[in-house]
């Protein structure tokens, strides 16, 4: 499991907020000399959809984390003369992003969600040809301590280590990336 891990070096509590290309992950208060983590690993389910005879076909959700490719087919059943609607999970081109493919003729429509909510739909109109989605994450940080509050700091790092410490003016705090 990946985390951001957060460092107080300085002599007061210091409340760390920590966002997630602009969704709010954290806010915690960590006592000096003390360390905390926020757990960066996002669990996502990918559900792809088509239209069949003019009847609507979903597949079975697929739980995943971070980049990866998928794959919607149309399978026959040879045996029982019947046609089956899958999307399965295939190598991703990309470390930072998913990859949406498809066999069948139709368009098919493939949602990323996150606890029941639709964060992204890729639409994939032409077979063998890639959609892709970027799922690169930029990590906002910032500290309030002794009532100053820092500088955002960036980083793209799950498992960056922040640390917050007194910078060379009185008064001031600055965090670094290490």
């Amino acid at each position: 499991m990946s985390a951001i891990v957060l460092n107080n070096n300085t002599r007061y509590v210091a409340q760390f907020r920590v966002s997630r290309n602009g969704q709010s992950l954290a806010h915690l208060g960590i006592m000096p000399g003390s360390r905390g983590f926020v757990p960066t690993t996002i669990t996502y389910a990918v559900v792809g959809t088509t239209v069949i005879d003019g009847n609507v076909y979903a597949s079975a959700p697929i739980a995943v984390m971070g980049a990866r490719g998928f794959l919607a087919e149309v399978v026959e059943d040879a045996k029982q003369g019947t046609y089956e609607f899958t999307v399965s999970e295939v190598p991703g081109p990309n470390p930072d992003e998913m990859m949406f493919e498809k066999t069948w003729i139709g368009p098919v429509t493939f949602d990323v969600m996150k606890d029941g909510i639709t964060l992204h739909t890729v639409v994939v109109p032409d077979s063998f040809t890639q959609q892709t989605l970027s799922v690169a994450d930029t990590y906002a940080v910032e500290a309030v301590i002794n009532g100053i509050t820092t500088d955002t700091t960036y980083v793209t790092d799950p498992n960056a280590i922040v640390t917050a410490t007194a910078d060379n003016q009185p008064g001031a705090y600055t965090l670094v990336v290490s």
